[in-house]
């Protein structure tokens, strides 16, 4: 059974949400507000078939039902997009994983290692997102060498919407 589509609303806020790209997938890493009234801070919305022609049928993991987005909007959790976009056209650092360096506006770096999707790295304390200037994909493999070193990706939540999207949005 496919996705859902998202209402025209729901399109319209999706498409002011700045994307990241990793071959053939456009990831849009946002913050949603479910009819609920819970806030997650870590969603990727992603078009489904492309979702599954790159990750696999075998990759499909629980996610969000879109039916239960009340709202989209920009995460500001997320790494910047051109940043992201940077990371993943350098391929993975080895099977199933990505391991790069985020220059920050101070001068200092942090070391990441995330799985296949790099949006959402768990950043330190005191660190935000809009503090990181460049990245270094592949550098600070050195930091996990042990399982305290670096840091890693966040907790976030896969919503897969309909391709029907792309007619709904003019």
């Amino acid at each position: 059974m496919p996705a859902p589509t998202l209402t025209p609303e729901l399109a319209e806020q999706l498409s002011r949400v700045s994307t990241s790209h990793d071959r053939s997938v456009v990831y849009a890493p946002c913050l949603v507000r479910l009819k609920s009234g819970e806030v997650l801070p870590r969603v990727y919305l992603v078009e489904e078939s492309t979702f599954l022609e790159y990750w696999g049928e075998e990759q499909r993991r629980p996610v969000l039902d879109p039916n239960e987005i009340e709202s989209i909007e920009e995460s500001p959790m997320r790494m910047p997009a051109a940043l992201a976009t940077q990371i993943y056209n350098a391929h993975e650092s080895g099977m199933g994983y990505f391991i790069f360096t985020v220059r920050l506006r101070n001068g200092s770096s942090v070391p990441f290692l995330t799985g296949n999707a790099v949006d959402f790295p768990d950043w330190p304390e005191g660190i935000q997102p809009s503090d990181a200037v460049a990245v270094e994909p592949h550098v600070g493999r050195e930091h996990f060498q042990t399982a305290e070193g670096g840091q890693r990706s966040a907790k976030y939540v896969w919503c897969l919407y309909s391709h029907d999207l792309l007619t709904t949005v003019t």
